[in-house]
């Protein structure tokens, strides 16, 4: 009986008209109602464009977690998954939190896309170690060896190390 109400209730979740399919999971995942959206996308068989919306918002939710393991393992898969996961990484660029926008534009520069390499290159002398981290790896080894240099000297090591990595591809 459980199944059929959970089954139901998602369904009329997914039905409601006027929403988009994304607004619609996120309805569903915000209330921790993960079964509930997996049943949905499979109410009427295999339904991938809903499959490809819950795992859009399901990896949205968590790239803008507290939880940093949470988060990298989520800006992994979007990375993984190329340019399908434009759309998302779009969204999350215009995140609140800085660092998800950092991590969304670092993401984005994977892909090839040269505009979120000056959003990065601006964050590399942020006093925060993560963003000045993520700005630090979108440097050019040739056109700013002299910052890559000075950031060697700096305490912190994850800038030092992101700089490392910078110089090496020279």
């Amino acid at each position: 009986f459980r199944t059929v109400c959970v089954g139901w209730s998602a369904c009329c979740v997914l039905a409601c008209g006027g929403q988009d399919l994304s607004a619609r999971m996120t309805v569903l995942v915000d209330r921790g109602a993960y079964a509930e959206a997996v049943s949905a996308t499979r109410s009427h068989g295999r339904e991938p464009k809903l499959e490809k919306t819950l795992a859009e918002v399901v990896l949205e939710r968590a790239a803008s977690s507290p939880d940093s393991e949470r988060r990298r393992r989520a800006f992994t898969e979007l990375s993984l998954a190329g340019s399908r996961s434009r759309t998302v990484l779009n969204r999350l660029s215009e995140a609140k939190e800085p660092l998800t926008r950092a991590l969304a534009w670092s993401a984005a520069l994977q892909l090839g896309d040269d505009r979120s390499r000056e959003m990065l290159r601006a964050l590399a002398s942020s006093a925060d170690p993560e963003l000045s981290a993520l700005g630090v790896e979108a440097l050019e080894p040739d056109t700013d060896r002299p910052q890559l240099l000075a950031t060697l000297t700096l305490p912190n090591s994850g800038r030092r190390a992101a700089a490392l990595k910078v110089l090496s591809r020279a």
